[in-house]
């Protein structure tokens, strides 16, 4: 049975995808090393994986989950040798790490011994601008991109190519690989929807929000104010930790308590959200077309958003800004939701008129089912033994 080991400090949906993926055929023995986990994961990791190391200790309120965490293994993740020691002693066939931050795939990389995979839930210089980036980051970024044994990443090849523009040495294997659909999370195929009984269309959106327009690409107060005067419902899923700012966050909690057409509902636990949002008509991932210090025009060209296939777990078409390009000619090839300019928003409810939602939402469940991960899961697998051949005729 092989070894695989993953490495994020703060591991997520990527991670509990992929992994999951891989525990379903039982090929290998899956470890992962964390400083911290979202309690909400955490109950979901430790059904995966064989063992979990962190940087330090966790303390959480649930003795059960405290009883587990006090028998793995505790370090420093400054500590070089010691996370070289812990590493090496697992004798792993893939070290599989993730962007940001990039110090510490950097440190698993001169350190490992082992094949290691620089993985981009997002990378840092594309997102930013690599001029934008401090340099002691950039360096990071750099050599993990230059001496990775694999890439991984979920946009265009453009995502790797933009680091090749600015210079860098690429040579290792590349894998596009999206964060795809947990079958185990599909919600069934005949929901009731809310349209039905009230005969209005229901718009969602999970994921982070900003409170003001600062960021003004994910600040949906004026997009709310559109589809309200459309008579459209926009229902909001924000972070648990926002929902929680309500002071930071007043803008939403009034405009949820004076507008009819606007809900900012209480965040709801991951293995239950698809289930949660299937009542609604379409998926939200629209973003104002601008340039801010997190989300460059290269980002929206190959932004690959997880929440993509949580509505399509949920069943849900997609609405999506034509200029979140990778997103756009995902949902245009698959013929899963609608493509739209920043100007036709104000008639999005007549755009929608002109689908054939029916054929639409028969495509989502096409392609949840084509997407799943148990139906890509083997490319990720071949990927590593790929990865695995490249290093081991490197280091001869």
């Amino acid at each position: 049975m092989k070894t695989i080991i993953f490495v994020r400090p703060h591991p997520r949906f990527r991670i509990y995808k992929q992994a999951l993926a891989l525990k379903r055929t039982g090929r290998y023995k899956l470890i992962l090393i964390a400083r911290e986990i979202n309690p909400d994961f955490l109950s979901l990791f430790l059904k995966i994986f064989n063992k979990i190391m962190f940087y330090r200790l966790v303390k959480l309120k649930n003795k059960k989950l405290d009883r587990m965490l006090m028998e793995s293994p505790i370090f420093d993740y400054l500590d070089e040798k010691k996370l070289a020691f812990l590493i090496r002693q697992e004798e792993p066939y893939i070290v599989h790490t993730m962007a940001e931050p990039n110090d510490v795939p950097m440190i698993v990389m001169k350190n490992a011994k082992a094949p290691v995979i620089f993985d981009g839930q997002d990378f840092t210089g594309i997102s930013e601008g690599i001029e934008n980036v401090p340099l002691k980051e950039r360096k990071a970024e750099k050599y993990c991109f230059e001496y990775a044994a694999g890439i991984v990443h979920k946009g265009p090849k453009f995502e790797i190519d933009y680091y090749r523009q600015h210079g860098y040495k690429i040579t290792c294997p590349e894998l596009i690989y999206l964060d795809y659909c947990n079958e185990n999370l599909f919600a069934p195929q005949n929901v009731k929807k809310l349209s039905d009984e009230d005969g209005e269309l229901h718009f969602v959106f999970t994921g982070g929000i900003s409170p003001t327009d600062k960021y003004k690409y994910i600040y949906y107060i004026p997009l709310a104010h559109k589809f309200a005067k459309q008579k459209i419902h926009f229902h909001i899923y924000p972070n648990p930790t926002q929902y929680a700012d309500t002071r930071k966050f007043h803008k939403y909690f009034m405009l949820d308590k004076n507008e009819p057409y606007f809900h900012f509902h209480k965040p709801v636990q991951y293995r239950d959200l698809n289930k949660e949002i299937a009542k609604y008509d379409f998926g939200m991932i629209i973003h104002e077309k601008l340039q801010s210090k997190r989300w460059t025009f290269e980002k929206m060209e190959v932004g690959m958003s997880n929440k993509l296939f949580s509505y399509l777990e949920s069943g849900l078409p997609v609405i999506v800004s034509d200029h979140v390009k990778a997103i756009s000619d995902f949902v245009v090839k698959y013929e899963i939701g609608y493509s739209i300019r920043d100007d036709e928003l104000h008639m999005i409810g007549n755009k929608i008129e002109e689908i054939n939602y029916k054929g639409i939402v028969r495509n989502v469940f096409k392609t949840r089912e084509q997407l799943s991960l148990s139906n890509q899961v083997s490319n990720l697998e071949a990927f590593y033994n790929e990865v695995y051949t490249y290093y081991s005729r490197k280091i001869k």
